[in-house]
């Protein structure tokens, strides 16, 4: 699909659900959190550079389990025998205490971070610019980083599919996708056979805000992805659709027996954290226990 790299000044409107807060809390979060991790002996005479760089700097950006969401940013990093700072070195010239387990090559430690964190649940608020658009789905570019998708049902009553050989859309169509910039950074905006308008008859563009009405997420190795799928509906008109939609597949469960599957989110609702193009020198040893505190 070919991009023009014309631009096209944004609409100041944010669309929104009728029952969004004056000031929606998106999920962001600050946290201090120990990692109970094995430090290779290569790092031993850099502690808390060396397990920053073992076991930190390789999860930013991408979505963490042990952490339940993707790490942002983390500073102040800290090692040493116990959860916490108290008596943990807090730079490379302090002296780190770790523990030797069994037949493990390692020393074991906790690292302490303050963490920036994106922690997706259900009913959470997003924002972000509107970058595709089909008959089914509307595409959305959040915070410049997370993909996610809006399916045609739960989209505002008043807007309304306008192909691009309707009528209507004379003078209104665009035959080549532009770049929009927002407060989130620089996204794409692609088209598709039509678009959708709201219910002043204006092209639908810009920004976006929304509830989270579910989220998928997936780990292999280094790699992991998120899906969000998300909702413009106040909360009553979602959980009518959603007593209906229970309905309907209880249906189709009972018609098609073992054969009903669940609908899967559209491919451009997921994100991606690829692998790292450097990889670690040793072999990962597993710590004895897969610990993690979470502190005030």
């Amino acid at each position: 699909m070919d991009v023009d790299q014309a631009s096209e000044p944004q609409t100041s409107e944010i669309y929104q659900p009728p029952d969004i807060p004056a000031n929606p809390q998106f999920p962001f979060y600050s946290q201090n959190v120990s990692l109970y991790e094995p430090i290779y002996p290569t790092g031993w005479s850099q502690p808390v550079t060396s397990s920053e760089y073992q076991h930190l700097q390789h999860l930013k950006n991408k979505y963490v389990p042990s952490l339940r969401g993707v790490l942002i940013s983390y500073k102040n990093v800290a090692l040493g025998e116990n959860p916490g700072r108290t008596g943990a070195a807090t730079s490379d010239d302090d002296s780190a205490i770790l523990k030797s387990v069994n037949e493990f090559g390692v020393g074991f430690g906790w690292i302490t971070a303050e963490v920036e964190l994106f922690v997706p649940s259900r009913g959470a608020w997003m924002e972000g610019s509107i970058n595709l658009q089909t008959e089914g789905h509307i595409g959305v570019v959040c915070f410049g980083q997370f993909n996610a998708s809006i399916e045609a049902r739960r989209l505002p009553s008043a807007w309304k599919w306008v192909s691009n050989e309707d009528p209507e859309a004379f003078g209104m169509e665009e035959t080549a996708s532009v770049i929009t910039a927002d407060d989130h950074g620089v996204v794409r905006q692609i088209h598709s056979t039509g678009f959708w308008v709201d219910g002043s008859g204006n092209k639908v563009k810009g920004k976006i805000r929304f509830r989270i009405r579910n989220f998928d997420v997936g780990v292999s190795g280094e790699t992991s992805y998120l899906s969000l799928e998300g909702t413009m509906l106040d909360k009553e008109a979602e959980k009518a659709l959603v007593r209906e939609e229970a309905a309907t597949a209880a249906m189709r469960k009972g018609n098609k027996g073992r054969n009903a599957h669940r609908r899967r989110a559209p491919e451009f609702a997921m994100t991606r954290f690829m692998d790292e193009a450097e990889q670690p020198a040793e072999e990962p040893v597993a710590a004895p226990e897969q610990l993690v505190r979470f502190t005030d």
